[in-house]
């Protein structure tokens, strides 16, 4: 691997050095950014996919002492030192494998600070650059991410819209395109009825969600229509809660603890237009989910599952739980906790991300009030709204236009 320094009036120029001299295959380590100029770090002959296989290696490339560089990484006003290997380490290693392991994982750290400051940079960079091309346009993505969008997710909505010189006008176009892009179910079980597992990780509110959905249910086709079953014997007081719940809306209840179980629950329950079953809420990474699954998919019956989601819940861990909850090929999801919610946006990124349909959303906890049918329209109105209670500065656009999405709500 080669390594060489280049200076530039700014990152720019700096990255057309690089370019200049190794070509679009170079990679940049580290940047400085100093008072009257820009310093670049960059590496060609650069193995990527080598550094990224070595922790599942079963032979690994352990540097000398000599075979590293302190390197000096400065991101705005704080600097980091990290000492990442430049020479080839020998296949002859006589380290422990622990030691190697040490080793690796400090690499892989050293790596992804290394990665982190790349991405920072550039997106400087860009946001720069759309700034000076297009000002209106970068103003734009700056509301987008008010609204709780991630900056990849707003940029790619800004550039697919011609902006005009009124911001206002630009405004409404981008949520109404927001609007179009979220799905939501072809149908409504509050209408169709149905067998309907409601999941998701502890703490979302899936026993309050399933109380919502069988008062609604109830108060429209009566309290026989509805049953209900739960196999939350995990958490303590669960059984016991949607208990409660069924005793105050006139419904039965089953537990069931296993796929036999849930299966003749589910068959004595077989007159009932809608049941609901509330899961035992798991961390997306506990072992026992795989568990969960199988005793829903064996249950032998045509369940539709309904993810819980949390709106306060971060954006990563938001799509974590998609992704683990999708080997149960959920038909839609329940927002829930809106009302505590800072922004919607990222939730709403989420689902369209994942092409997870909205079902329904929550902003209380009265039952069944504080639960509605998720309309895409609606859901970007509370996105705005929550976006000003938030304190964000809009003041020109409210003074434009105080209700930005009705012109295109239809």
């Amino acid at each position: 691997m080669k390594i060489k320094r280049f200076s530039g009036n700014d990152m720019k120029s700096a990255i057309n050095s690089v370019r200049e001299y190794w070509g679009a295959d170079a990679v940049i380590l580290s940047s400085k950014r100093f008072d009257d100029h820009v310093e670049i770090t960059a590496a060609a002959d650069f193995d990527a996919e080598l550094v990224e296989q070595m922790d599942t290696a079963s032979t690994v490339d352990t540097p000398t002492a000599d075979a590293s560089t302190p390197t000096k990484i400065q991101s705005g006003q704080h600097s980091t030192v990290v000492t990442t290997p430049i020479s080839k380490a020998t296949q002859t290693s006589t380290a422990t494998p622990a030691e190697e392991r040490v080793v690796m994982d400090k690499m892989h750290r050293e790596l992804l600070i290394l990665k982190g400051l790349l991405e920072g940079e550039l997106s400087q960079l860009a946001w720069r650059e759309m700034g000076n091309q297009s000002p209106m346009r970068a103003k734009l993505v700056r509301r987008l991410v008010g609204l709780g969008l991630n900056h990849q997710f707003a940029t790619n909505l800004a550039s697919g819209i011609e902006v005009e010189d009124n911001l206002s006008v630009n405004w409404r176009k981008a949520l109404a395109k927001l609007a179009l892009m979220i799905q939501t179910p072809d149908h409504n079980i509050l209408e169709t009825g149905g067998t309907v597992a409601v999941v998701g990780a502890t703490g979302v509110g899936k026993t309050t969600s399933v109380a919502k959905l069988a008062g609604l249910f109830a108060l429209k086709h009566g309290r026989d229509s509805v049953g209900l079953v739960t196999t939350d014997c995990f958490r303590v007081g669960g059984h016991e809660q949607l208990t409660t719940f069924a005793r105050i809306l006139g419904v039965p209840v089953s537990l069931a603890t296993n796929r036999e179980e849930l299966s003749n629950a589910l068959a004595k329950l077989s007159n009932r237009k809608l049941i609901l079953i509330d899961t035992a809420g798991m961390s997306q990474r506990d072992i026992g989910l795989s568990e969960q699954f199988n005793t829903l998919n064996g249950a032998g019956h045509d369940i539709q599952v309904y993810l819980t989601l949390s709106a306060i819940a971060q954006k990563k861990i938001t799509d974590e739980v998609i992704a683990v909850f999708n080997k149960l090929k959920p038909t839609g999801s329940i927002i829930t906790k809106v009302d505590e919610a800072v922004s919607l946006g990222g939730m709403l990124g989420a689902h369209i991300q994942h092409r997870l349909p909205v079902m329904f959303y929550s902003e209380g906890q009265r039952i069944p009030e504080d639960l509605s049918i998720a309309k895409p329209v609606e859901l970007v109105k509370v996105a705005h709204y929550l976006m000003e209670k938030t304190g964000w500065q809009q003041s020109e656009l409210q003074r434009q236009n105080p209700n930005p999405i009705n012109a295109y709500a239809h």
